[in-house]
């Protein structure tokens, strides 16, 4: 036997003895440091089953209904978001909102005009009940949306709520979960329940051919919004930021070529920025991955999910038998 049949038997036999068992928590860093687990992490996203069957999908609920699960829990970061609630009181400095809900069929409407010192915007959107035909949590639809053309950006910019530098939740949540996983802080992209919001996703397609300059600035306010929120977070003591990206996807009808121009140096910045307090980014996306999944390894995200399966996960796109080589058909 020589040294090479030597050292191959010896790999062999390391890699086929059981490994010590690990906690969830040291199970999921493993497997982000590309290290070698006891077992595969299991964490399935189950918030909407667990709402459906228990009523909530609170940290607590997650340890009690799935004892063996790995958590990797997701919380919001606490800035309000007045594109995505729509409380009964709006604490914004400035601006004075009027707002009106009212039945509609199986809707809520929501009627808001939100006056600034340099004009006044206003939106509709119509509310469906959750737990029926319409689902546990459903989407809601916008009749009239914020930002309608360039002159209505200034305004906005009065609309958007401070960023929350207030981290106190953050604690009894990582002393609740222990050694059973890590606690993730959400951050929205730009265009997640942001841009895409304040504005239609198919008037921003459209812009970024016929307008590209108010493209672009409607991109960047809440872009650099984005990138306050990663940073509040981190020094309220984040260790893990969830970046959803799912309006940005080739899924939501972005090319491939514009994914890589716009999308790309953002996520890099996410990253970036993340990385500079030591901590891990996770990068959410909901589907159509095949044709965007390398430029995004490329920026340096520590997770990227969900990796979906074909048909759906590949589209126009296929595997060749070397990841390395993805090319368009």
């Amino acid at each position: 036997m020589d040294v090479d049949d030597v050292r191959v038997t010896r790999m062999s036999f390391t890699q086929s003895m059981p490994k010590p068992a690990m906690t969830g928590r040291e199970r999921i860093l493993a497997t982000i440091r590309h290290e070698i687990p006891d077992r595969v992490p299991i964490a399935p996203r189950v918030w909407a089953w667990l709402i459906a069957e228990h009523g909530d999908q609170e940290l607590s609920t997650h340890l009690r209904v799935f004892p063996d699960m790995d958590q990797m829990y997701p919380v919001e970061d606490g800035t309000l978001n007045v594109l995505d609630a729509y409380p009964d009181h709006y604490d914004l400095p400035e601006v004075k909102v009027e707002q009106r809900k009212v039945a509609e069929g199986d809707f809520t409407a929501v009627e808001r005009t939100f006056h600034t010192p340099v004009g006044a915007l206003s939106d509709r959107i119509l509310i469906a009940p959750s737990g029926r035909e319409f689902g546990v949590t459903p989407n809601p639809v916008r009749t009239e949306h914020l930002v309608k053309s360039p002159a209505d950006l200034p305004a906005l910019r009065y609309v958007l709520a401070p960023i929350n530098a207030n981290y106190d939740f953050l604690a009894p949540l990582v002393r609740e979960v222990g050694d059973r996983g890590l606690i993730s802080v959400v951050v929205r992209c730009a265009l997640d329940h942001n841009a895409g919001h304040a504005r239609d996703m198919q008037d921003l397609m459209v812009d970024y051919y016929d307008d590209r300059p108010f493209f672009d600035e409607c991109i960047a306010l809440f872009h650099q919004r984005s990138l306050a929120q990663i940073k509040a977070a981190l020094e309220g003591g984040a260790e893990c930021i969830f970046g959803t990206w799912y309006f940005a996807s080739l899924s939501a009808g972005w090319s491939p070529a514009i994914f890589a121009e716009v999308f790309v140096p953002l996520i890099r910045e996410h990253v970036e920025l993340t990385h500079k307090y030591g901590a891990i980014y996770n990068y959410y996306d909901d589907g159509r991955l095949a044709g965007s999944m390398e430029m995004i390894a490329a920026t340096g995200v520590d997770v990227l999910e969900t990796c979906t399966p074909p048909p759906t996960g590949t589209s126009t796109w296929h595997w060749p038998s070397a990841p390395s080589a993805v090319e368009p058909r």
